[in-house]
């Protein structure tokens, strides 16, 4: 297997067709919190919330200068450019979304990879680490009250982490003999193990049993238990993916939903694809396309 593809720089704006300007105001409540599309999306430093057909809200309150989110369980959680982690509760109904900063109890470490929410929306994962530097940080955040556990691992991070069951993270990493692969960590015990799975950008549905996972020629579906091991059932494939670099992914808690995040040919735009799962495959809903600099970054909402 070879590691991910590096991500271009772009800035990331969206073709005319979709007729949006990309500003976020701290008082804007132009979108009801349960009528917001489902999957966030970070692009340019914005965080906004796509819909199955292709059309965009602003999320009210969202922060600009924002690196990357992630979401689960109706929660979102950005980290800022200058490294401030900034936390959505899912709102009651009719009430209007609010934010709060997170004051987290971890010291300043290595750069960050990657973040990821748990699939109850209770914890949050930093992987501080790159391919280059010897040794890895795992930092895992209670986000109700920002109380964190440390945990430094004798491998290199090659990317972000992914929850993939309750108390579990799959973690891409550059093993002692310098191949790429994936490693897991329990929280609970803080055992690692070097799995025989392959791939990156992985994500897991709501209760851990499918993860969606990009490879080298596009992106497919399958049991968690068996992509671990390596199985001999490769699970199934998304059409129209095939040769495509995959920047980012997520599945959505239900396993009914697919957003992916994909380079055009020439490097200078991405577009993010929406499928809906139909039967035992997966058929495309919308797909917009983006352009400019910096990474898009993908999650669903629940």
């Amino acid at each position: 297997m070879t590691g991910r593809p590096p991500t271009p720089a772009r800035r990331v704006t969206f073709a005319a067709s979709v007729a949006l300007t990309f500003v976020i105001t701290g008082g804007c409540t132009t979108q009801p919190p349960e009528t917001l599309g489902r999957l966030v999306v970070t692009a340019n430093g914005q965080v906004h919330a796509f819909r199955d057909t292709g059309e965009v809200d602003e999320i009210p309150g969202a922060p600009a200068g924002a690196r990357r989110a992630t979401a689960a369980a109706g929660r979102i959680v950005v980290e800022a450019d200058d490294g401030a982690i900034v936390v959505s509760d899912s709102p009651g109904t009719g009430a209007a979304r609010s934010w709060r900063e997170l004051t987290i109890d971890a010291g300043p470490g290595r750069s960050t990879a990657g973040i990821d929410l748990s699939l109850d929306g209770r914890t949050l994962a930093i992987v501080r680490g790159d391919p280059d530097t010897a040794g890895m940080d795992v930092v895992t955040i209670d986000v109700e009250t920002g109380t964190a556990t440390t945990r430094e691992l004798d491998l290199m991070a090659n990317g972000p982490p992914a929850w993939i069951g309750p108390g579990m993270l799959a973690l891409e990493v550059v093993k002692p003999d310098q191949q790429v692969g994936i490693a897991t960590l329990d929280i609970a015990t803080g055992a690692v193990a070097i799995t025989r799975a392959s791939g990156f950008e992985a994500s897991a549905t709501g209760d851990g049993s499918l993860v969606a996972v990009a490879t080298d020629t596009g992106v497919v579906v399958r049991k968690t238990s068996d992509w671990l091991a390596d199985a001999p059932d490769e699970g199934v494939p998304v059409p129209g993916l095939n040769g495509a670099t995959i920047l980012d992914l997520a599945i959505d808690a239900a396993g009914a939903r697919l957003a992916v995040v994909q380079a055009d040919p020439s490097g200078a735009s991405a577009s993010v694809v929406i499928l809906r799962r139909n039967g035992p495959t997966w058929d495309e809903v919308t797909s917009v396309q983006v352009t400019g600099d910096g990474p898009v970054v993908v999650d669903w909402l629940d």
